[in-house]
């Protein structure tokens, strides 16, 4: 795992490799789980004796479920030692290239393709490569946008946005409506 001190010297960073999670074993009791969870019942994920029966292979991993395990392969690729908060802010691009079958073993490969630093934070796009031991072809590509909040500067950060709100609106709201919002020295935002 890579170890940044600040966001700026992650922001360091555009454009390269950041590294590698470890494997992670898809298992049938996680597909399963999945599957509960999500409603998303489909016999190819669920019944191993159908899937092999009707098309000769064992069950595969939903695509979203190797989509959600994003936070995971993030967490053993890099941290951020001043960051207080990561806040996940979409997707550009969710490509499902292969399949991932049961009992496989996968890994998230990172790469910073974008970082716009301010005071504080960071906005960050991450291109994040699901790869399938064993195989060539990648399982997934993603191109996730992460907010990343630093502790000492986040309530400057709110209270900075705050005032830009309020700044920028036009005559009719300020005519209209009255920002009243403090923050609190916790750094979270009071609005009576």
């Amino acid at each position: 795992m890579r170890k940044f001190p600040r966001l700026c010297d992650l922001a360091t960073e555009k454009g390269n490799h950041l590294g590698t999670s470890q494997w992670l074993r898809i298992d049938q009791p996680m597909i399963t789980a999945f599957a509960e969870i999500t409603g998303d019942k489909q016999w190819i994920h669920t019944d191993p004796e159908r899937t092999l029966q009707e098309l000769g292979m064992p069950t595969i991993a939903h695509g979203y479920l190797t989509l959600s395990l994003l936070p995971k392969f993030m967490q053993e690729i890099f941290t951020v030692e001043s960051v207080k908060r990561f806040i996940n802010y979409g997707s550009n691009k969710i490509r499902f290239i292969n399949m991932v079958p049961v009992n496989s073993d996968i890994r998230g490969r990172a790469v910073l393709k974008k970082a716009v630093l301010s005071d504080g934070s960071l906005r960050a796009v991450f291109e994040i490569t699901v790869e399938l031991k064993g195989a060539e072809k990648p399982v997934a590509i993603f191109e996730a946008i992460t907010l990343l909040y630093e502790q000492e500067e986040e309530s400057r950060a709110v209270t900075r946005s705050l005032k830009r709100m309020s700044n920028g609106a036009s005559s009719f709201h300020r005519k209209n409506m009255t920002l009243r919002a403090k923050v609190a020295p916790s750094g979270r935002l009071a609005i009576p």
